[in-house]
């Protein structure tokens, strides 16, 4: 069991008592706090020329802001940092034989390495108290902010960490380069990104995943005249829930998940992510979550047709998501043929099993939509209200369920594929291999004025079905291309699998082994 006495916990006392001796944590937290006084102190001295009516408000708001952005940072490169230089020069391997579990050691660095980020958003409390005295700042939104900022820093640590703890690959720190890159690059691209969601009927996701994993929304409802932290809500299966609440509780389930990956990786490195029953549950959870924000739309125009559409679309995206963290890679493939195989059923090994390939958990990816959609939207609307089953137009129904299962097959077979014939790097190829079969097909019909070529693209697809003024493409050549790829890359699959089996018995042959 994990202690709680994390102070006496030997990765935190060597990040705080060794790391930060001589009390320069202490120091800098002193030196932060002194600067944002002063910060505080200019901007009292020149509100009337930046014409601010409520100085100590607007103070608060940028104070809070730039601890968001800091904490988050701090955590995670300092993280990150650690694992890389602990990772190059092994030290890992000392606490991994040590008497501390995989679960002890991930928590360990999680709140001991950003150590600096705590301190530093603990130094802003006095100032946050401040301008609740100055300013109508309610003292529970102050409070529910701060636990937000703790859990941002967490969720920011439990990003850094993640690490191949492979000292040779080049993308080791995948965790942190994403991170970083993503808290630059997301500003500059959202608007781009939120026209295509809508275009596609992603809006609602994407803006729930904005309120869910950062406190964007939050700061809005402060900083806006006329509204509260409250103001901005998420609507789930009809009731609005405000998105201060469920960030904090949204970001420490990421932080979970992400908890949940490196240890496994430090059980064991060939294990993948997730296991396969973990990943049919992340799904659900992922999937009642879209099909929740999607629950209101069921009673608009025409009935389940367009949440029916919109959730297939999602439902593929999250899939897509959750099958790349639960693909073994070739040396994990590998180890199944040698030493797994063979141990329960092939039936119960493919849908279960740590290590073997994932095609069965791509036949129970592509149920879980169609399931989840129908018992918790379908079911209770059409009870409510029976319209609602009437309306539904099953023509459009039925080519965006068609895509989404074809897609799942198709992608996630080629990434199996891919992942048991490349092994490192397996994650690049796959990507680049799903842009080009979501954007190449797209960008050459349009250009050329082909439809048949566009409707080859699932984006083009489903961008086709969510505009209703306009008839979907014909799906046979999707069908036929997909059932085709499905067939390539299980092919290759195949017989990459019966390559490998018949090594392993030549060996054993030789070995004398029955």
């Amino acid at each position: 069991m994990i202690q709680l006495d994390y102070w006496n916990h030997p990765l935190i006392v060597k990040a705080v008592r060794v790391k930060y001796r001589g009390g320069r944590i202490f120091w800098t937290a002193s030196s932060y706090l002194l600067l944002l006084m002063m910060g505080g102190v200019a901007l009292h001295r020149y509100q009337q020329l930046l014409q601010f009516e409520d100085w100590a408000r607007v103070y608060f708001i940028i104070m809070i802001s730039v601890q968001f952005f800091i904490a988050g940072m701090i955590a995670l490169s300092t993280t990150a940092s650690s694992m890389q230089s602990e990772v190059t020069t092994r030290a890992l391997d000392f606490q991994r034989i040590a008497a501390i579990s995989p679960i002890q050691i991930v928590l360990g660095k999680v709140i001991g390495e950003p150590v600096t980020s705590y301190l530093l958003s603990m130094s802003t409390i006095p100032i946050a108290v401040l301008c609740c005295t100055q300013t109508n700042i309610a003292g529970e939104e102050v409070v529910l902010l701060y636990v937000t900022l703790a859990t941002t820093s967490f969720l920011g640590a439990c990003l850094g960490i993640q690490h191949t703890l492979d000292p040779t690959s080049k993308g080791a720190n995948a965790g942190a380069v994403v991170g970083m890159l993503g808290a630059l690059i997301i500003p500059a691209i959202g608007m781009p990104v939120a026209a295509l969601g809508a275009r596609v009927g992603l809006a609602g996701l994407l803006r729930a995943l904005v309120g869910l994993l950062t406190p964007v929304f939050s700061i809005k409802g402060m900083a806006m005249p006329g509204l509260t932290i409250w103001s901005e809500q998420m609507p789930f299966f009809g009731a609005n829930i405000p998105y201060a609440l469920l960030t904090p509780v949204a970001q420490l389930a990421l932080a979970a998940l992400l908890v949940l990956f490196m240890t496994r990786r430090f059980t064991q490195p060939l294990l993948t992510s997730l296991s396969k029953l973990q990943s049919y549950a992340v799904l659900i959870v992922l999937d009642l979550l879209w099909a929740g924000l999607e629950y209101e739309s069921v009673f608009l125009a025409r009935g389940l047709t367009d949440a029916g559409m919109r959730y297939a679309m999602g439902h593929t995206v999250l899939a897509l998501g959750v099958l790349s963290r639960a693909t073994p890679g070739r040396e994990t493939v590998q180890s199944w043929v040698w030493r797994f195989r063979g141990r329960r059923s092939l039936l119960a090994d493919l849908w279960l099993g740590e290590r073997s390939p994932n095609v069965l958990a791509l036949i129970t990816y592509s149920l879980i939509g169609p399931l989840v959609f129908g018992l918790a939207v379908a079911v209770p609307a059409g009870i409510s209200k029976p319209a609602v089953i009437q309306q539904a137009l099953l023509e459009p129904l039925g080519i965006a369920g068609t895509v989404s299962v074809l897609v799942i097959l198709c992608y996630g077979v080629c990434c199996q594929a891919v992942n048991a014939a490349v092994g490192k790097g397996a994650g690049a190829i796959f990507f680049v291999s799903l842009l080009i079969g979501l954007l190449a097909p797209f960008a050459v019909g349009e250009g050329f004025g082909e439809p048949v070529i566009t409707s080859l693209s699932p984006l083009a697809t489903f961008i086709r079905l969510h505009e209703a003024d306009s008839p979907p493409y014909h799906p046979a050549p999707f069908v036929a291309v997909h059932l085709a790829g499905i067939a390539f890359w299980g092919w290759g699959l195949y017989g990459m699998t019966q390559r490998t089996i018949r090594q392993v018995e030549r060996k054993l042959d030789a070995m004398g082994v029955k």
